[in-house]
C-alpha cells in the first residue's frame, strides 16, 4: 500500500488526503499498527514522545517553531539528544511541530523502522483456528478439532524466524503451521519453508472428527488425519497464490513424502540357499517401487533437497531427470536396450550443453535396466567421449 501511494503521488498534500481516506477505512485490520496515521515522501510514519529524556535530567536548548518562531515547550525532564543531534533531526525533516510552540514536539518514526516485542500472554479470539479452515471448507462446519489459529503463528514466527528457515513441525494435524508460513511468503517479504509431519491416524471411527471424514470421502481421499491435513494445504496454496502480490505461483506448492524402507533390496543371503538369493539380487530394486521412488532415495542418498527444482524429458518413450539445474542427470527405465542407450545418452549430452553445466555432472541409471554388458559399456564411452565420466548406478 505504502509504496503504491508514494509512486502515484508527487504532490503531498494529495499523498496525505488519500492515506488519510485509506487508513480511515482500514484502522480495525491494522493492528499494532493502527497509530500510523501519517505518510510524507519517505513513507508511512507516527509522531513518537521519544524526544523525552527518561528518569533523569537531559539537555535544555531552545527548539524555535517554525510558524511562530518562539521556543517550543520542553519536555518534563528535557531532550534526549544533544542539540547537534536535534539539529541533524530538524535538518532531516524528522521532527513534528504543533499548531503553536505550547506542543513538545515529536520525532518521526517510521512504519519499516517498527519493531514489535513478544508479550508473554498473547489474547486472540479462541475462535480464529476454527475460521480460518471453515474459510477454507465451507462444505462442513468442522472439518477438524482444535486447529492453531493462522494469526497466532504468524505472529510467533516473526519474532524467531529468518528468511531461508525452515519450519518443522512434527504434530502438523489441520496444517495451519504450513498456511501461516505461505501467508508469510506471499508478501514477498520472507523466503521461509517448510517440513511438516503427520501419521496416518484414522478419521472414520469417532464423532468428533466425521466432519473431515465426510470431506475426504466425498472427494475419494483415505480417510485420515495426513489426508485432511494435504487438503488444507492444498486449498490454502491456492487461496494464498489467488491474493499474492508478488511472486510466482509455485512458491506455494508442497510435495508429499511417506516413511518407508529402502527400495534397494540388502543384500543378506541365506547361507543353505545361496543359489536363490543370488537369483534374487539380479533384480535388487525391491518389488512395487516406482521410478519416483527410487528417484528422491537418490536424492536423499546424494545429499541432495528433496523440494530442489525437477525437470524431466521423455527420450524415446524413456524418462529422463535433471535435478538442480543439471547437478545430478537420473534415469531409471527399467529397461535400456541398444538403441535406448544411444538416444539416451546423446539426449543427456545435449541437454547439459542446453544447461551449460560442469563436466562433473552426475549421471546415475538403473543397473539391471541395461539389457546386457555391451549396451551399459556403449553407455558409458558415449558419455566419456562427451566428458562425462561420473556415471553411477543404483
Amino acid at each position: 500500500m505504502e509504496r503504491d501511494l508514494l509512486d502515484r503521488f508527487d504532490d503531498l498534500d494529495e499523498l496525505g488526503a488519500e492515506y488519510r481516506t485509506w487508513f480511515s477505512e482500514h484502522k480495525r485490520e491494522l493492528r499494532p499498527m493502527d497509530r500510523y496515521k501519517y505518510i510524507d515522501s519517505d513513507g508511512i510514519y507516527i509522531g513518537s514522545q521519544s524526544v523525552h529524556n527518561p528518569g533523569k535530567e537531559g539537555y535544555r536548548y531552545d527548539v524555535i517553531h517554525p510558524i511562530t518562531g518562539r521556543p517550543c515547550k520542553q519536555p518534563l525532564m528535557g531532550y534526549r539528544f544533544p542539540e547537534t543531534t536535534m539539529c541533524e533531526l530538524l535538518d532531516a525533516d524528522k521532527i513534528l511541530f504543533g499548531d503553536d510552540e505550547s506542543k513538545i514536539i515529536e520525532l518521526k518514526v517510521y512504519a519499516r523502522d517498527y519493531t514489535d516485542k513478544l508479550p508473554s500472554v498473547l489474547t486472540l479470539d479462541g475462535r480464529l483456528g476454527a475460521y480460518d479452515l471453515r474459510d477454507l471448507f465451507p462444505e462442513v462446519s468442522k472439518a477438524f478439532t482444535n486447529p492453531k489459529p493462522v494469526r497466532l503463528l504468524k505472529s510467533i514466527f516473526s519474532f524467531v524466524l529468518h528468511d531461508d528457515d525452515i519450519v518443522l513441525d512434527f504434530f502438523a494435524g489441520s496444517g495451519s503451521t504450513a498456511h501461516a508460513v505461505m501467508n508469510m511468503n506471499v508478501s514477498g517479504e520472507h523466503n521461509l519453508r517448510f517440513f511438516l509431519v503427520q501419521l496416518d491416524e484414522s478419521l472414520d471411527e469417532t464423532a468428533t472428527n466425521s466432519q473431515a471424514a465426510a470431506v475426504l470421502s466425498k472427494l475419494g481421499k483415505p480417510l485420515n488425519i495426513a489426508e485432511i491435513t494435504k487438503e488444507r494445504l492444498r486449498r490454502a496454496a491456492r487461496k494464498v497464490t489467488a491474493g499474492a502480490t508478488s511472486g510466482p505461483p509455485e512458491l506455494f506448492g508442497f510435495r508429499v513424502f511417506k516413511l518407508d524402507s529402502s527400495n534397494i533390496r540388502a543384500w543378506d543371503p541365506d547361507p543353505a540357499d545361496l543359489e536363490e538369493a543370488l537369483r534374487l539380487s539380479v533384480e535388487h530394486v525391491v518389488e512395487g517401487r516406482t521410478e519416483q521412488d527410487l528417484l528422491y532415495e537418490v536424492l536423499l542418498k546424494r545429499g541432495l533437497d528433496l523440494c530442489v527444482p525437477i525437470e524431466t524429458r521423455e527420450i524415446g518413450g524413456k524418462n529422463v531427470h535433471s535435478i538442480g539445474g543439471g547437478v545430478l542427470m537420473v534415469c531409471l527405465a527399467e529397461e535400456l536396450t541398444g538403441s535406448d542407450v544411444e538416444a539416451v545418452a546423446k539426449a543427456i549430452v545435449t541437454w547439459r550443453r542446453e544447461l551449460e553445466t560442469s563436466s562433473d555432472m552426475a549421471i546415475v541409471f538403473r543397473d539391471s535396466a541395461f539389457v546386457d554388458d555391451v549396451a551399459k559399456t556403449n553407455m558409458a564411452e558415449i558419455l566419456k567421449q562427451n566428458d562425462l565420466t561420473n556415471v553411477r548406478s543404483v
